[in-house]
Order: structure tokens, then sequence, then C-alpha cells
């Protein structure tokens, strides 16, 4: 009979530092779950929905194009300065071979863009540098084989009587994304 009086006190606190001890091993039997969930769940729903809200892809392909166009007011047509710089830079993403990117973007968008996107920087290669000295909205009219006046003939957006994209529709479609 050696037990003598026992001190509640001590007795709760030794209760406490076992519950304490059984909440820290069922959470670190709990903590590989969590890891693996976040990992698998959590994870790729965050990246598709910041995919969603972010398009890089036009940007880091006609960077020049980009800045240019943010100085535009979307009234009329942008500066000729605009139409060249977009030829600039479809011609070098399509000599480094990165056009793709933007041109999938797009075509998310307007249905025949990537092809458009291809098609006219192909023929902004073929007419070559020489033609660096005339104005750069009838450079890209002739490799798009349509004019940039907006609202032309009034058939479809912005395309005209033969259902060809303008020069300026794919300006604004490089701009905000859709037709």
């Amino acid at each position: 009979m050696g037990a003598g009086p026992v001190d509640p006190a001590a007795l709760r606190a030794a209760a406490r530092a076992g519950r304490r001890r059984e909440q820290r091993r069922a959470a670190l039997l709990v903590a590989p779950l969590f890891v693996f969930l976040l990992l698998t769940f959590v994870g790729p729903i965050g990246s598709l929905l910041w995919r969603g809200v972010t398009d890089s892809e036009v940007a880091g392909v006609l960077p020049r194009t980009t800045a240019a166009l943010g100085a535009w007011s979307g009234e009329g047509l942008p500066a000729d300065s605009t139409f060249a710089a977009l030829i600039e830079d479809m011609r070098e993403a399509y000599a480094a071979g990165t056009l793709a990117p933007a041109a999938t973007r797009l075509n998310y968008d307007v249905n025949g863009f990537r092809t458009l996107m291809f098609g006219t920087a192909r023929r902004l290669r073929d007419a070559g540098a020489g033609n660096r000295c005339t104005g750069g909205a009838y450079i890209l009219e002739t490799a798009v084989g349509a004019t940039a006046t907006p609202g032309t003939a009034g058939i479809g957006h912005g395309r005209d009587r033969n259902g060809s994209t303008s020069a300026a529709e794919l300006l604004r479609v490089s701009a905000f994304g859709r037709m």
C-alpha cells in the first residue's frame, strides 16, 4: 500500500501530454496522405487554373508586337510601326522555329489562325528583307492577301470578300485573342 495521495494537477498534465503524443503520432501517420493529395490533386488543378488565366505564348513569341499594341488605343488601324513589329517578330519566330506555340494558342480562339500565321510567315520569309522600306501594313497585306482596312466588305469578322483575314485583324487577334 505504498500509494500516497494523487495530485489532480499532475494527473491532468500527464493526460494532456499523452493526448498530445497521440495527436502528433496521428498527424505523422496522415502526413504522407496529405502530401500525396497535394501533389496529385491540388497541384494539377492549380496549374490548370493558372494556365487558364495566363497567356504567355503570344507575348513570348511576338514581343515587339505585344509592346506596340500596348501603346495602341484600339481605335482605327495601329501605327505602321506596329505592322512592322509584327512582320519582324513573325520572320524571327519562323526562322527560329518558335512560331508554333503562339499560332496554336491563337488558333484556340480563331479556327484556321495557325494556318494563317504559318502561311503569312512563309510569305514574309519569301518576300525577303528587301521590303523593309515599304510600309509594314502593305507588306503584311501582301503576305496575307487582304487589306488592312477595318471592316473590309463587312463579311465575317474583319474578313474580305474572299474570306481572307485582314492584316488589321491579324494584329487585333494577336493582341486580344479573339475575332
